[in-house]
């Protein structure tokens, strides 16, 4: 059973409510009825960058999921969870091998590879498909940010939403970042999804009362955390943006300020459903972070944070993207301040709370962390190529934000492409069993790597288990590259003490004492 809205709703914010079939009907005389389109020409225009926008993103998410690189370590590690027979399983592995999530992902990772098998494109092709539905999902939820300038008769009406969510839709579909992660066999295309869908219900509960919408959006906040406790830094940009109502700001606003202690608590009832697994996932965490395992992550600086936006943006296309997000954030605050604000602290909130971890803590902000907090920034710089007015200018710099990104999405692939994918990891096996010394792996989550490629390898499975032994007491070592990319010191100390090179493959190398 569900409640009937509230008498004339308000938002939040303050804003006139939300339009009902009596209002639109008395104010037909006064707005358009639908501000995207204004003419045929406009209206096919909107339709054949819609389409752009779905055929571009979907090609270049699925293009090369297997040949693009062999798979990492991580992704291993995902493929080993999901590869076990029962869920419970599926929970327990996702939960050692991941700590800080449950195992939504390799659950659904599992009834993927039953279905369409577990070669890596097609596992791949799991984020690959969750990639294109966040393009769709990040042009939907911009629309109900944004909704309440249709909503309002106001001769000074910035861009219609339509446009601006768009825009910001299609500069996330060519993203380096945005490709690349949808590429990867990891849940963080899933994470986006489920951030997204609770960033839509949460404004759709702005806007209105049901009872149901509060129970939903406990349900999609507790998933979304689940997923990833990353998506906390979500939680906390929207609990700031709700501050001003919770402080009763401005004055007689007790309905609004009503409302939002309500939101705030559906929040908090929808964190607390995970609270107890979560501790326990949070204190395998920390014993991770005392081990060192995290050590690959460096220390936060003020130019680490500009550095991780250039490399997250595209570095050259971060040049032209960040003054068109500096002119949508200054002219949407000054024409629809709730909508503009909101993405502004979607931004900055998660960086900040990432950079106050890193210094208080442990070193934590790295572009996956934060991966969300890049979206409203898209969507400003899409703002802000619409603030340019004129239409020559408008298609211009377009054009130049296009351009820069396929290239960026070029240059990625090239230096992706002259791996051998998949070969070296057998080969490497069997050049460190004829040695006739114990085998280890370093990093040690990269020996489900090896344990993938060597499920239809001829050497038989007791080959590989009866020699593994883990770590540095082995005699020869099967050494990924990631380690001198991402822990140069530790890398040094390894390779003085392994200081024989036995084989070496692109991408793995053999080293003994």
């Amino acid at each position: 059973m569900t409640s009937s809205p509230v008498s004339n709703p308000r938002l939040i914010w303050g804003l006139p409510s939300v339009r009902t079939a009596d209002s639109r009907s008395q104010r037909s005389d006064k707005v358009e009825p639908n501000l995207f389109v204004r003419s045929g020409n406009v209206q096919a225009l909107a339709v054949c960058l819609f389409a752009v926008l779905l055929v571009s993103g979907a090609f270049l998410r699925f293009s090369n999921l297997g040949q693009e690189s062999e798979m990492s370590s991580d992704e291993g590690a995902d493929w080993a969870a999901a590869s076990a027979p029962t869920l419970a399983e599926v929970e327990g592995l996702g939960v050692a091998l991941n700590p800080g999530k449950l195992a939504i992902y390799d659950v659904a990772l599992h009834f993927w590879i039953q279905v369409f098998g577990d070669s890596v494109t097609s596992m791949r092709a799991l984020s690959a498909a969750l990639g294109v539905l966040d393009v769709l999902l990040l042009f939907v939820v911009v629309r109900e940010i944004f909704g309440g300038w249709s909503a309002v008769p106001n001769p000074r009406l910035p861009t219609n939403p339509n446009a601006v969510a768009l825009l910001g839709a299609l500069i996330m579909a060519l993203n380096v970042t945005m490709v690349k992660y949808s590429r990867e066999l990891r849940m963080y295309s899933l994470v986006l999804a489920l951030i997204l869908i609770q960033v839509w219900w949460f404004f759709r509960l702005v806007r209105q009362s049901h009872i149901e919408d509060y129970a939903n959006l406990a349900l999609l906040t507790a998933l979304a955390l689940a997923a990833n406790f990353t998506a906390s830094l979500v939680f906390a940009a929207e609990g700031v943006w709700l501050l001003p109502s919770l402080l009763g700001l401005p004055r007689r606003s007790l309905m609004r300020q009503r409302r939002a202690w309500l939101i705030v608590a559906t929040l908090g009832a929808g964190c607390a459903v995970f609270l107890l697994p979560l501790g326990y996932e949070g204190t395998l965490l920390v014993g991770r972070v005392k081990q060192g395992e995290f050590g690959w992550i460096q220390p936060t600086t003020i130019w680490g944070v500009v550095h991780l936006l250039w490399d997250a943006t595209g570095r050259l296309t971060f040049a032209v993207i960040a003054p068109l997000a500096v002119c949508g954030s200054l002219r949407g605050w000054r024409r629809a301040p709730y909508a503009a604000s909101f993405l502004i602290l979607w931004f900055c909130v998660p960086i900040l709370l990432a950079t106050f971890v890193s210094y208080i803590l442990t070193p934590f902000l790295v572009e996956r962390y934060v991966l969300s907090s890049f979206l409203p920034f898209f969507v400003l710089a899409g703002l802000g190529i619409l603030e340019l007015r004129r239409p020559t200018i408008i298609f211009g710099a377009l054009a130049l934000v296009v351009t820069l990104e396929l290239c960026d999405v070029h240059y990625y692939d090239r230096s992706k492409s002259d791996l051998q994918w998949g070969v070296q990891w057998s080969e490497a096996v069997a050049a460190a069993v004829a040695t006739r010394s114990s085998v280890g792996v370093e990093p040690p989550v990269a020996h489900n790597v090896v344990q993938y490629y060597l499920r239809h390898s001829p050497l038989p499975p007791q080959t590989y288990q009866n020699n593994f032994v883990g770590g540095r007491d082995a005699d020869v070592l099967i050494v990924t590259d990631q380690i001198p990319i991402d822990q140069p010191r530790a890398a040094a100390i390894l390779f003085s003490e392994y200081s024989k090179t036995v084989a070496r493959f692109k991408g793995v190398a053999v080293i003994g004492r």
